[in-house]
């Protein structure tokens, strides 16, 4: 399974580079933190779009990712697509940020998500259509998916 999220997401990512940065900040409780994001620009105005961990674990291996003193790690958007019980079709993408260990070439993945509905459209915003995938490329994606699991 692992190969096949990887063709996927080589295939969408291959559209446009796309990358999440992180940055440290402050916390009302003193403490330092990291926060992530994407950033780009819309309308000559330089936007971010700010990122989280997909659950409460995913903050340790956010740090595994970015470790070795990276501040940006690649950003792929790997498209699904899934027929519930009752046959309707469901489809949307998941996020993953990836680094490559520059020693032994070890690669470390984390799933993450938008912070809010807005930021979502920030990131929209940010791609722009360059990046989307229509119906057909989908269609192609899921032949590759096949193609792999064979």
């Amino acid at each position: 399974m692992a190969n096949v999220k990887t063709a996927e997401a080589e295939r969408t990512n291959a559209l446009k580079k796309l990358y999440a940065e992180r940055e440290r900040y402050t916390g009302r409780d003193g403490k330092e933190y990291w926060s992530y994001y994407v950033k780009g620009t819309a309308r000559g105005k330089e936007i971010k779009a700010n990122l989280i961990a997909s659950d409460r674990g995913g903050y340790e291996v956010l740090d595994l990712v970015y470790g070795g003193g990276e501040d940006t790690a690649e950003l792929i958007i790997v498209p699904y697509e899934f027929k519930n019980d009752d046959g309707k079709t469901i489809s949307g993408d998941n996020y993953v940020v990836r680094n490559t260990d520059k020693k032994t070439g070890e690669v470390y993945e984390a799933d993450i998500k938008f912070a809010q509905k807005s930021d979502k459209r920030l990131f929209d915003m940010i791609i722009g259509s360059s990046a989307r995938i229509d119906k057909d490329e989908k269609y192609l994606l899921s032949k590759v998916k096949q193609k792999t699991e064979v």
